[in-house]
C-alpha cells in the first residue's frame, strides 16, 4: 500500500465499560490514531417521524497491524476527522486485504437524528 493514499488521520474508539459513580456505563475510549485513506460513498436521506435524518457510508482503508487486527464491529467505531467533534461512524465490517497488509473499515454515520 503507497503511503500517498493514506492521507487522513482518524481515531479508532472501543467501547469500555466504566464506574460513573451510579454503576457501570458504557464509555468511547481512544483505541488508536492512525493514518488512513477515505472513501465516501453516496449519502441515504430518510424522512423518520421526527424529523430528517441522513446516512453517511465511507470505506478507511488502513495499515494492516496486530493492533488494527483487533478492530471489531460493534466493539469499535471511527470519529473522523480525529477530533473530539468529529463525526462518528459506527463500524459494519472490518474485512483484512492483502493478507497483513490492508483493513477495510466499511462504516457509516448518521446525521441529524438527534443522537
Amino acid at each position: 500500500m503507497k503511503a500517498g493514499k493514506l492521507d487522513r488521520l482518524i481515531r479508532i474508539e472501543v467501547l469500555t465499560l466504566g464506574d460513573n459513580g451510579y454503576g457501570t456505563a458504557e464509555e468511547w475510549a481512544p483505541f488508536a490514531t492512525v493514518w488512513a485513506q477515505y472513501i465516501p460513498s453516496a449519502g441515504k436521506e430518510a424522512r423518520e417521524q421526527m424529523g430528517e435524518a441522513a446516512t453517511l457510508p465511507a470505506t478507511f482503508v488502513i495499515r494492516w497491524s496486530s493492533k488494527t487486527a483487533q478492530i471489531t464491529p460493534g466493539k469499535h467505531r471511527v470519529r473522523f476527522p480525529n477530533a473530539d467533534d468529529g463525526q462518528v461512524y459506527d463500524i459494519k465490517s472490518a474485512a483484512e486485504v492483502k493478507r497483513r497488509e490492508e483493513i477495510h473499515l466499511t462504516a457509516l454515520a448518521r446525521i441529524g437524528d438527534g443522537a
